[in-house]
């Protein structure tokens, strides 16, 4: 009967006795390891890898599909997260705007608050209905508009 081997890797071509024994995973009898660990001839082993378990093969329809529905999935949570940003930002534009809204209602008869100053002296001194200064009281309608509007041809005069 043989002796139970042993398997060890060596790191190089080694001669024990009469055998020669190549370099890398070999069996050996527990003599030859004896002068195999004497003579340092062993390589270290390391970590063992764990086993891997093939679980199941795939044909290529199959993995096409699979990368499809990866890839599907993926792009919807995407969409559904760009949709969502850009929801709470209309809805935040949105409220600003209602803000806005509720300000100008609170105050009607104020002028815009970027109209400036010039802006905010016309529409304190002229009427409410209209940009003219009023004619006088006992005036007809059609002799208003002649006395407010200058004459055709006239130069416009200055004051000094």
């Amino acid at each position: 009967m043989s002796e139970p081997k042993t398997k060890v890797r060596l790191i190089s071509q080694v001669k024990v006795g009469g055998r020669w024994i190549p370099a890398g995973d070999q069996d050996v009898t527990a003599e030859e390891l004896e002068v195999l660990k004497s003579e340092g001839l062993l390589a270290d082993a390391g970590p063992e890898a764990p086993a891997v378990e093939i679980v199941r093969t795939y044909t290529q329809e199959e993995f096409e599909a699979a990368v499809a529905s990866t890839a599907q999935i993926i792009a919807e949570v995407m969409v559904e997260a760009a949709v969502g940003k850009a929801v709470e930002e209309l809805q935040a534009e949105r409220n600003e705007l209602k803000a806005q809204l509720q300000v100008a209602h609170e105050k009607p008869n104020q002028p815009p608050a970027d109209a400036g100053e010039a802006g905010a002296a016309d529409a304190m001194t002229s009427p409410p209905g209209g940009d003219a200064a009023p004619a006088d009281q006992n005036t007809p309608p059609s002799e208003k508009a002649a006395k407010t509007a200058p004459k055709k041809g006239a130069a416009a005069s200055t004051k000094g």
